[in-house]
């Protein structure tokens, strides 16, 4: 069936400009720093980023979505939406000791660990165990830095941040003059007994006076999302008391192996007074329709460990003299006496005076000098002009407080 042209009905095309409220805008973007990563300018991969359950839904209901990126992630929200999210804060607030509204709602989020060695080579203690303490960062310690926003007291995340992890029960043990148990979110609010509940009940453990028996108590937080609160015990008067760890604040999160740190981003300022950095404009007058894209940094330094060198003769019956390591950034001490190696070598020791940096791509040169005699009596100088640098695993724990972050054991045969 042929078509005639010049009779069939004219059909045009036509396109609505498209609504500029619809277009996604970035709320904020955390991106992961590390002295340790010299080869991509200090950016960590080493981090992947979930929202918590309570925090998921939130951001369905406001229609915000997440972005993994390589070296972070970030958050997105319909600009239209943003008037909503902010007349969601205005209904949720709370109300401060003055009567003032206090805007404490937030998105939290749970980042596991890709690399294993993440401890190593990072500025932390050793010796934790993340299925036990995590870290802890909010944008309500945030400061700035030039543009950016880091994620932290201090210039980087530091042992400091670790809490302990508990699950959604606990036992607690609890001294006998102990009357009341409460439990507080990061607003100071009590969560735990909810309003209207009865109170947590506290059990004497055994007999003893107040100096020596403690007693118990147990809290379950089922019903409370996962986040950072701290477990408070009273007296008859209700004064705080102020015994072992309590106040004792932890980290109830999601029960996964590889967790490293719990992430809370309050929205806006929680009171006038807080300090921090802050993806929407202040809130308490009327609420500004436009978000701010705020650039946040979760930063880490590189370990600094103790550098040792262990010098060994390649021939069993070989002797070394005259051994000295130089160069830049540190001065090498050679211990007094030699080690014996596990194959039955003698290893000469030489002690790095001060901490070096571990890196991705170590720029540390240090020279080894001196002579070697064999069986024969032959001399041999001993000049080796570029000895091998720390590498990022393994790092040993201290047995002694002289060297607190770490030592990094190099072996050198000659």
């Amino acid at each position: 069936m042929a078509i005639n042209r010049h009779n069939a009905p004219s059909m045009g095309l036509t396109f609505a400009p498209g609504s500029t409220d619809a277009v996604l805008v970035k709320l904020f973007g955390v991106t992961v720093r590390h002295g340790y990563y010299s080869q991509s300018d200090g950016f960590c991969p080493d981090l992947s980023v979930a929202p918590t359950p309570t925090s998921a839904e939130l951001m369905s209901k406001f229609g915000m979505a997440l972005r993994q990126e390589r070296f972070g992630f970030s958050i997105f929200i319909q600009k239209q939406r943003i008037k909503e999210l902010q007349a969601y804060l205005l209904e949720t607030a709370l109300r401060g000791p003055s009567g003032t509204l206090e805007f404490w709602e937030r998105l939290t989020f749970s980042m596991q660990l890709q690399n294993p060695d993440f401890i190593n080579i990072t500025q932390l203690p050793l010796t934790v165990k993340i299925d036990q303490s995590n870290l802890y960062a909010s944008n309500h310690q945030a400061h700035l830095d030039g543009p950016l926003a880091l994620l932290s007291p201090g210039p980087y995340v530091d042992g400091d941040a670790f809490y302990d992890v508990i699950g959604r029960s606990i036992t607690l043990r609890l001294p006998p003059r102990t009357k009341r148990v409460l439990v507080t979110d990061i607003a100071g609010r009590v969560v735990l007994p909810q309003p209207g509940a009865d109170e947590i009940a506290i059990y004497a453990a055994g007999s003893g006076d107040e100096e020596t028996r403690w007693d118990w108590a147990q809290i379950d937080l089922t019903d409370l999302p996962f986040d950072q609160y701290t477990i408070c015990i009273l007296d008859a008067q209700d004064n705080s008391i102020n015994a072992g760890k309590y106040p004792w604040t932890v980290l109830y999160n999601a029960p996964k192996a590889n967790t490293l740190l719990l992430l809370d981003m309050l929205f806006t300022q929680p009171t006038p007074a807080s300090q921090g950095v802050y993806p929407l404009p202040p809130m308490f007058g009327a609420p500004a329709a436009a978000a701010v894209s705020t650039a946040y940094v979760l930063p880490f330094d590189a370990r600094h460990t103790f550098w040792q060198y262990y010098i060994v003769s390649q021939g069993s019956r070989g002797a070394l003299r005259d051994l000295h390591i130089n160069g830049r950034g540190t001065a090498f001490t050679r211990q007094p006496a030699p080690v014996l190696l596990p194959n039955g070598a003698l290893a000469i020791v030489f002690m790095a005076d001060t901490a070096l940096p571990l890196s991705q791509h170590p720029t540390q040169v240090f020279q080894l000098t001196g002579q070697r005699s064999d069986a024969r009596g032959h001399e041999n100088t001993i000049r080796i002009s570029r000895l091998p640098v720390a590498a990022a695993t393994p790092v040993w724990p201290s047995l002694t407080q002289q060297y607190p972050s770490g030592i990094s054991e190099i072996y050198v045969y000659v």
